[in-house]
């Protein structure tokens, strides 16, 4: 069952909600299962047996009514008429009209079209309860018919949804920007997949990499936490520090995910001009994170956005066309990374580091230095590798 009750729209993102309600069978046959998402899976599950979530489970069998869920949904035929509404919200036989006319295409959306912006919690334990009735009629059936109150985003773009995830967790307790951005990573997937030439795994190949092009979710979603934050190390334990990331992000997010998208389409340029036998540099998660943070820093700084931008397009442009032989300094990166002392550093922590200082370095001496300069710059901060 789902009942759409009032229209909205959202002038800053361009986005129109329904606000709706619906019983626990519709919800869970619409949304995907949280396997999908094995990293926020096992973080859930790690708190399954907590008193909260005993609680939660408690209170719902009981008849609890949750706080609402919010849902982004995808695919969604839009009438002509919403402009017309919008244009003069009091209009309540138009609203009315559109709600009859969006009901059937929303009620039979697939789950690979629906995501879940905050609720996640509220879904893994309506799912363990019915999980645990099956078979037992009918009280499975009685507790399917509860009611659930939903707010529906229609067609939001991966930009506006990032931006109004990060925004509703600032004036509560937040999900880690690291639980946020592996729920949006399925959504990142549909809007980098429009790149030419790019080709997204959603699970870890046991080949790895093996043609140009390949990217890992997994990856790109770390390289979009590094690329916001502008920082390497995406497990930030300072509360003050996470918060002041997130305020940033929002304001990066409001704008656009052009300047995102424009970093893995150089990424796809690079990797495929880039010599045979290479595609160990960009098969790097941790080396990914580096540049990216590096990228997302000098993007919002005013002094280094120009530079940056210019070094970027310099670089590929030298891979193409493979001046100096090396123009990304690979034998240098190489030299440092198998000399590491596995005893004295943490080699994934190394890494990335080193990838953000090197192109750190590369973007304030705006390209008067060579990747192999730059590399032995960041390989003597900090102690060396």
């Amino acid at each position: 069952m789902l009942e759409l009750l009032s229209l909205d729209y959202d002038a800053k993102l361009q986005t129109y909600c329904v606000n709706a309600r619906c019983d626990y069978d519709w919800f869970l046959k619409v949304t995907q299962p949280i396997e999908n998402i094995p990293d926020i899976q096992r973080n859930i599950s790690k708190n399954i047996h907590s008193k909260a979530y005993t609680t939660l489970r408690t209170a719902l069998k009981q008849g609890c009514l949750l706080p609402p869920v919010v849902l982004a949904v995808n695919n969604v035929a839009m009438p002509e008429k919403l402009n017309t509404w919008r244009e003069s919200f009091m209009d309540k036989p138009l609203e009315a009209e559109l709600l009859h006319t969006l009901t059937e295409p929303l009620k039979n959306r697939a789950p690979e079209n629906v995501y879940i912006i905050d609720g996640l919690h509220r879904n893994y334990a309506i799912k363990l309860i019915a999980d645990v009735l099956t078979g037992k009629e009918p009280t499975q059936k009685h507790f399917l018919l509860g009611r659930l109150r939903l707010e529906i985003w229609l067609n939001i773009p991966f930009g506006a949804l990032a931006y109004r995830m990060l925004l509703s967790n600032l004036a509560q307790h937040p999900l880690s920007m690291w639980e946020q951005i592996g729920i949006l990573s399925i959504k990142l997937h549909d809007e980098l997949s429009t790149i030419p030439d790019i080709r997204i795994f959603t699970y870890q190949n046991p080949q790895g990499r093996t043609q140009k092009g390949e990217f890992y979710l997994y990856h790109l979603s770390r390289a979009f936490q590094a690329w916001l934050q502008g920082h390497p190390h995406l497990e930030i334990q300072n509360i003050a520090v996470a918060q002041s990331i997130a305020e940033s992000a929002i304001n990066i997010l409001g704008s656009s995910m052009t300047d995102f998208k424009e970093f893995v389409r150089w990424l796809v340029d690079v990797d495929y001009a880039l010599p045979e036998g290479q595609l160990g540099f960009l098969s790097d998660r941790f080396v990914l994170q580096g540049i990216a943070a590096a990228v997302g820093a000098a993007k919002r700084n005013a002094n280094l956005h120009e530079r940056m931008v210019c070094g970027v397009k310099k670089r590929l442009q030298q891979v193409q066309a493979n001046q100096d032989n090396d123009p990304l300094g690979l034998q240098a990166f190489e030299l440092f990374k198998n000399g590491m002392n596995p005893n004295k550093v943490n080699e994934d922590l190394a890494r990335r580091e080193k990838a953000f200082r090197a192109f750190q370095e590369y973007f304030v001496c705006d390209g008067t230095k060579s990747m192999e300069e730059c590399w032995q710059f960041a390989a003597e901060v900090g102690g060396g590798w």
